[in-house]
């Protein structure tokens, strides 16, 4: 079982009680100089941390491996440019499997806010999950679609394939792939 994230609520006792340790060394004779020399430590090490996420695109307390906000915007705008300001359609493999919520939201909070519209949802019935109302389901995938595949771990190669799968039957074979950090999309375009 992949237990990553196990210790992640750990985070605030642990902050407390380094404040308590702080506020009990002031009260030494050279606690000051002590305080300061922690307090540094801990700020720098924070800092190389998020320089060092920053540059890899990895953290392990992300459950979506190298998908930045950054990343996940820059496809969101990829596929308004593709769609050339057309109503398109969206296909999802997230963690959880089959839940499309952050999609649904970044496409509610961003693309709408930029382009002024959203795209429709093309898959599994999203009632009862977060963010249900955000994206219209459809039956059948727009004239333009994309499929969006986070990395993992969660989302495996079979799930991927599946995705895909669904679709060319409807829309033929992709038009385009594009890489955004580690997702994926995929284009359809008009069947040929």
């Amino acid at each position: 079982r992949n237990s990553q994230h196990i210790l992640v609520g750990l985070e605030i006792p642990l902050y407390l009680l380094f404040g308590h340790f702080l506020a009990l060394l002031l009260r030494k004779k050279n606690g000051f100089i002590v305080c300061a020399l922690f307090l540094f430590l801990f700020v720098f090490s924070n800092f190389s941390q998020l320089q060092k996420i920053r540059s890899t695109k990895r953290s392990d307390l992300w459950i979506e491996r190298g998908a930045l906000l950054s990343d996940q915007l820059k496809l969101i705008d990829r596929t308004y440019e593709l769609a050339e300001g057309q109503p398109f359609s969206i296909s999802s493999v997230t963690n959880p499997y089959l839940y499309n919520t952050t999609w649904a939201y970044l496409y509610d909070w961003y693309g709408k806010k930029k382009y002024g519209y959203v795209p429709v949802w093309y898959g599994n019935e999203q009632a009862g999950i977060f963010g249900e109302e955000l994206l219209v389901r459809v039956e059948a995938p727009l004239s333009s679609h994309f499929n969006i595949k986070e990395p993992d771990p969660g989302v495996f190669d079979w799930m991927r394939k599946e995705i895909d799968d669904k679709i060319k039957p409807l829309k033929g074979e992709p038009k385009q792939k594009h890489d955004f950090g580690t997702i994926e999309m995929t284009y359809f375009g008009e069947r040929e």
